[in-house]
């Protein structure tokens, strides 16, 4: 059985998330999971990821047993683009062309302090070779700093979703810890949606955040996005010994 023909995924250099898979019923899923299990090419990764949409009792025991742990559940919402307001550009983003990599990598881990989403297990370092490594050459478009009177306030990631015809997404979006409850995501997550409409040519967006992330939902449903789902996620994180 070839397991990748019968989900979505998305892969990186170290890391692997199977989004969904195409028949959504507990028996698919342990066959995939079966499969799975068999594919050492999976397992040299540094972390798998799998997203339920649906709680099962027999799927969470046998994802336990692979070693897997529940890490979060999370919402997901789209965007139609062609039905953004008008745009007000309120913030100066500068990407790594403009500002060295290591300022970007710096304040994106500044974002990443305190926020409600699953904290991620990767490093800093991996996190950037994922992104290049997904994203491909024009990663370096989709690195941007917010700044407000040249002070850095937060990130956004805008890009294409490799493999799916007009989609886009943000790799992440946060703003630092003190400018947080300032009302300053919902402007420029919008900012940010017509780049994705305007420099990136989607037509349409999928976001998604943490179901505990109360804050990021009320950014995504005052934004206008409508939710379509939620997903729960598992991931199986490699240890210093190996499997």
């Amino acid at each position: 059985m070839n397991w990748r023909e019968k989900v979505s995924y998305i892969q990186g250099e170290s890391f692997i998330v199977i989004e969904s898979i195409v028949k959504e019923d507990p028996e698919e899923w342990l066959e995939v999971l079966e499969a799975l299990s068999k594919d050492a090419s999976i397992w040299r990764c540094s972390s798998v990821r799998v997203l339920l949409s649906a709680m099962n009792d027999t799927v969470e025991t046998r994802l336990k047993n692979l070693g897997f742990t529940f890490l979060e559940e999370k919402i997901f919402v789209r965007f139609d683009l062609d039905k953004l307001g008008k745009e007000i550009s309120l913030f100066i983003l500068r990407s790594i062309h403009d500002v060295p990599p290591h300022v970007f990598q710096k304040t994106w881990q500044r974002t990443m302090a305190g926020s409600p989403n699953a904290p991620s297990t990767m490093s800093m370092e991996e996190q950037m070779r994922n992104v290049a490594n997904e994203l491909g050459p024009t990663y370096r478009d989709s690195c941007l700093i917010a700044y407000e009177e040249e002070e850095p306030i937060g990130v956004l990631m805008p890009h294409l979703e490799p493999g799916k015809e007009g989609e886009g997404r943000f790799f992440y979006f946060g703003l630092v810890p003190e400018e947080r409850g300032r009302e300053k995501s919902l402007p420029l997550y919008v900012q940010g949606l017509h780049l994705l409409k305007e420099q990136f040519g989607a037509s349409y967006s999928v976001g998604s955040t943490s179901a505990g992330n109360i804050p990021m939902r009320k950014v995504f449903r005052k934004a206008g996005g409508i939710q379509t789902g939620r997903k729960y996620v598992y991931e199986w994180r490699k240890r210093g010994d190996g499997k």
